[in-house]
């Protein structure tokens, strides 16, 4: 099943938010074949990322970090909590829509920063569109997540977008 995996998809399928439902169709399996297949897949992840500590520092390393999520058909937003010394202590997707937008609220941001006690914020998302440029509701977000760190006494460091044509940081922007 690896192998037909690695030859009918790119390995950012991997990185899609799966379903049984999806794997159920996708592969043929029944219900408790597929829960054990998204098990393992999550299972895999953690195992090859632990021990790795993982910095950030610029944009660029941001979009190398992410750069998967270009090929997902959905729009995803990421967040990226890190010490202060910008080391990733937890990733979370806090929302998924549709081709062109995301609902997000900031709290679905700041919960989890309070949970592991995070210092500094990066959010990321992709266009599926492959345009990498702000739409004015990415700007009006960002503005309402920054606030919210602010109130918090977190940093939102960056918010970083990606598409096929690349990628946009809101900070090197001058956004934030």
């Amino acid at each position: 099943m690896a192998h037909r995996i690695m030859e009918q998809y790119h390995p950012a399928f991997l990185e899609q938010e799966l379903t049984v439902e999806k794997v159920k169709t996708l592969y043929n399996l029944g219900t408790v074949h597929a829960c054990q297949f998204i098990a393992t897949m999550e299972l895999g992840r953690r195992l090859f990322q632990k021990g790795k500590e993982v910095y950030f520092r610029t944009p660029g390393q941001v979009h190398e970090y992410l750069k998967g999520m270009v090929y997902l058909t959905k729009e995803h937003v990421r967040a990226l909590y890190l010490d202060i010394k910008n080391r990733l202590i937890r990733e979370e997707v806090v929302s998924v829509g549709g081709l062109s937008s995301s609902p997000l609220h900031p709290r679905e941001v700041i919960r989890p920063a309070l949970l592991c006690n995070a210092a500094g914020i990066i959010l990321a998302h992709n266009h599926p569109s492959g345009d990498p440029e702000p739409s004015p509701g990415d700007l009006e977000i960002t503005a309402r997540v920054k606030e919210a760190c602010r109130l918090m006494d977190m940093e939102l460091l960056d918010h970083v977008i990606i598409g096929e044509k690349g990628f946009v940081s809101l900070k090197e922007r001058g956004v934030l």
